[in-house]
């Protein structure tokens, strides 16, 4: 089987982690893809210089995760920091488009009709539905029903009485469209 190229856009939110997790549980992506981590930060000339460095980490600490529990080796690992110049959506798309990527998968926060319009109002949009309709490429967007916190999914705040709480209740919706990418 041909290695694909595979976009996991992440932000700082529960749900991009556990999109990240779902992925490979689910083996929708396998070790030896090509993966691209991918974050998007404010324009250079607004960004708090923390950003950044917390972008990088949080890219760092997915990286471990995914050669830790899913034996990707850090050679099949991209990293990137990219600059929000065309809007969160617009950025991912171009990025991914270049890179000729084969899959782009995003976490769902899952806001709801009424909520997502009234963001869409001040120009806050849903990232997973612009990516979802205009991407070259299949999306997967996952939405889980329950969200452990970010650190206990790192592992660094490990609860043992958790380690069965999120088998229950994921769902995954793939969509097939018969190219050879889907």
């Amino acid at each position: 089987m041909k290695s694909r190229k595979v976009l996991l856009a992440l932000d700082d939110s529960e749900h991009s982690l556990a999109a990240v997790e779902a992925v490979y549980n689910k083996h929708c992506c396998l070790p030896t893809d090509e993966v691209h981590l991918v974050t998007v930060v404010q324009p250079m000339s607004v960004i708090p210089p923390d950003e950044e460095a917390n972008a990088k980490k949080l890219l760092s600490e997915v990286s471990e995760l995914l050669m830790q529990r899913h034996q990707v080796r850090s050679s099949r690992i991209n990293m990137h920091v990219l600059s929000a110049v065309e809007g969160v959506s617009g950025t991912i798309l171009a990025f991914a488009k270049s890179e000729g990527m084969d899959m782009i998968v995003v976490g769902s926060r899952g806001m709801g009709a009424v909520k997502s319009s009234l963001a869409s109002l001040v120009g806050l949009g849903s990232v997973g539905d612009a990516l979802v309709k205009t991407a070259h490429c299949p999306v997967l967007l996952y939405r889980p029903r329950h969200v452990k916190p970010i650190a206990q999914q790192l592992g660094t705040d490990h609860n043992p009485a958790d380690e069965h709480s999120d088998k229950e209740g994921k769902q995954v919706c793939l969509a097939y469209d018969g190219s050879p990418v889907s």
